[in-house]
């Protein structure tokens, strides 16, 4: 597989291809987020059980989710006004 993936980044010209890991990442995160549960998602990825996949897909997520909502606080407090 990664020799396709490279050969075919090399005809399409794109000097620094993402690696195959993050691009299954990206689909399988993209698959959460659209809602296909994660026992599923833990099957497609050969994952043994879906406690690797929680672990994988579901705390990253979870984290940068909580993040960001802290990031748009901190905003809404600023152009308001209020503390907090």
């Amino acid at each position: 597989m990664h020799a396709n993936y490279r050969r075919i980044c090399e005809r399409a010209e794109i000097e620094h291809p993402l690696k195959a890991y993050a691009l299954r990442r990206t689909f399988m995160t993209h698959r959460l987020d659209d809602g296909v549960p994660i026992d599923l998602l833990a099957e497609i990825a050969g994952h043994a059980n879906g406690a690797l996949a929680r672990k994988t897909y579901i705390a990253p997520r979870t984290a940068r989710q909580k993040v960001a909502v802290e990031a748009v606080g901190r905003r809404l407090r600023a152009l308001t006004g209020t503390a907090g």
